[in-house]
C-alpha cells in the first residue's frame, strides 16, 4: 500500500509516534463519551454538542493512525482496543458501571488480538 509510514522496517520511534496519536486520540473520544452518557442522563444539549466535537477532532487521529500505519485492519485493532479500555475504565470509575468478569475477558481479549494483528 503506498502512502503509509509502517512497513516491514518499522522504527522505535515510529512505534512511538503512532502510539502517542491513537492514545491521544483515545482521550479525547473518551472526553466525547463522558459528555455523551452525560446528555443520555438529561444534562442539556450542550454535552450532546461538546461530544460531536470531540468526535469530530477524534476523526483526524483516526486519519493520521490509519495513514500511519496503513493497513487498515491492524489501524482499526489499534483503535478500537485503545477505545475499549478507556471507555471501560471510565464507565466503572465515573459512572460506576459494572466491571463484570465478561467486560474484563473481553478487554483483555481485545488487547490480545491487538497483539496478534500487530505480529
Amino acid at each position: 500500500m503506498e502512502g503509509h509510514v509502517l512497513g516491514p522496517q518499522v522504527t522505535s520511534r515510529q512505534i512511538a509516534i503512532v502510539a502517542a496519536v491513537a492514545v491521544l486520540g483515545d482521550i479525547v473520544v473518551a472526553v466525547g463519551d463522558v459528555a455523551a452518557k452525560r446528555w443520555t442522563l438529561g444534562h442539556g444539549g450542550h454535552f450532546l454538542i461538546a461530544a460531536a466535537g470531540c468526535y469530530a477532532v477524534t476523526t483526524a487521529f483516526w486519519f493520521v493512525v490509519l495513514k500511519t500505519v496503513g493497513d487498515l485492519g491492524r489501524s482499526t485493532v489499534l483503535w478500537a482496543s485503545g477505545g475499549l479500555v478507556v471507555a471501560s475504565l471510565i464507565g466503572w470509575l465515573w459512572f460506576r458501571e459494572p466491571m463484570t468478569a465478561n467486560k474484563v475477558a473481553g478487554v483483555l481479549l481485545s488487547v490480545a488480538g491487538l497483539i496478534l494483528c500487530s505480529l
